[in-house]
């Protein structure tokens, strides 16, 4: 369903004011859906819209490169509205182009980062963050993803902080997580690098594909379907399959090795019982 935007911003716009938006009013609209679209310049000047009376529906980026970001990295501070959930509150889908952005006083219910560039999601609580395509996506330690992180394209980066990141599932690009996973993770595709240091393990892992390359800290339960493990990355200490490890293949599950230990739990490798038995196949 099309999206009917309250303003668009002014092409060659450099300032997010009220001045600079098709209605002239931009953030002052009560509860607007605002539009940025084809931009090429560098949008620096009047950022910090927390102060607006009302919270945004929406925010939409999209087209060429546009920068957006104030003098010493300020970012563009936008007091969205937690309960407009019709469509995505913040989407990211440019040409190439730099924006740090932060969510001021409520939490951003979904926001979809893709096309390419590079997003800073400086501060504030996302709930659920879907990245794709060729775009760099930095989650710095005051950022918090509350509900999940769904990475299908692109590289993200979460910076090591307390907070967790409940579940993350990574289809396709890259992910370098710092901080404690703390329920799932799902790695169907592309990479995922875990430097938990936190002193708590992650629940469960599951892999379909891809490669996981463990760093640091902890994971309870392994189950692999797929994909390849890499343990020689291990920056600090690491256990995996503490709880438990069922492995399908398509190799044997990796032994301890280094600053890896591997089992613990309960473990159930597939792959290795039918190499064992001299069988062509799973058993």
């Amino acid at each position: 369903m099309a999206i009917t935007f309250t303003a668009t911003l002014n092409d060659g716009s450099t300032s997010v004011a009220a001045a600079g938006w098709s209605d002239a009013t931009g953030f002052g609209h009560a509860n607007p859906k605002l539009l940025i679209a084809g931009a090429t310049q560098t949008i620096s000047s009047d950022l910090d819209q927390s102060g607006a009376a009302n919270a945004c529906d929406l925010l939409h980026i999209v087209g060429a490169h546009p920068r957006i970001v104030g003098s010493a990295n300020a970012p563009l501070k936008v007091k969205f509205d937690a309960t407009y959930t019709t469509d995505p509150n913040f989407v990211w889908n440019c040409d190439d182009g730099v924006l740090y952005i932060e969510a001021a006083t409520n939490v951003v219910k979904e926001a979809i980062i893709a096309g390419k560039g590079t997003v800073y999601l400086v501060d504030g609580e996302w709930e659920r963050v879907v990245v794709a395509g060729g775009v760099n996506v930095i989650i710095p330690a005051a950022c918090d993803v509350s509900v999940e992180l769904i990475v299908q394209g692109g590289h993200v980066w979460a910076e090591e902080a307390a907070d967790t990141i409940p579940t993350i599932r990574v289809l396709g690009g890259s992910a370098q997580i710092e901080r404690r996973v703390e329920t799932t993770a799902h790695l169907a595709a592309g990479t995922l690098r875990l430097f938990n240091d936190s002193g708590s393990a992650l629940g469960t892992l599951n892999i379909h594909g891809g490669t996981f390359i463990p760093e640091a800290g902890g994971v309870g339960t392994v189950n692999r379907m797929g994909g390849n493990i890499i343990l020689t990355a291990a920056r600090r200490a690491v256990a995996l399959g503490s709880t438990a490890i069922t492995n399908y293949g398509p190799t044997p599950f990796p032994k301890s090795q280094g600053l890896v230990t591997v089992g613990g739990g309960t473990t159930k490798d597939y792959m290795a019982y039918a190499l064992s038995s001299g069988a062509p196949g799973l058993p």
